[in-house]
């Protein structure tokens, strides 16, 4: 499974995940920074990536219209923010077991997973 990291994720939590052998990107890797939830979600339908993000707010209710409209996604992952270096290690653990335990490209296809 292919995860990619929101905006207010620290970039090494994708480089150690890289360097571990998961497919792991950020937003601002693929340029995508500044993208509205809707057009970031539907990036990471069509390129099967399973989304790390902290914004419950706006994500639960966009994935619940989705499910509604008979729409797919490739599955959300909530976690709080990863800005002190402190805890980019934690991450990457809970990010490769949940990688390690979902391999398949779309393991978390319409599910919503809490990191931790």
């Amino acid at each position: 499974m292919k995860i990619l990291l929101d905006e207010h994720y620290a970039p090494a939590i994708a480089e150690q995940l890289r360097a571990a052998g998961h497919p792991a990107d950020t937003m601002l890797g693929l340029g995508l920074a500044g993208s509205d939830d809707h057009a970031l979600l539907e990036f990471c339908e069509r390129e099967s990536y399973a989304l790390l993000t902290s914004n419950v707010r706006d994500f639960v209710p966009l994935a619940r219209q989705w499910a509604a409209d008979g729409r797919e996604h490739a599955g959300l992952v909530f976690a709080s923010d990863a800005r002190h270096s402190g805890t980019i290690g934690q991450f990457v653990g809970l990010l490769s077991a949940l990688i390690g335990e979902n391999p398949e490209g779309r393991a978390l296809a319409n599910q919503v997973r809490w990191l931790g």
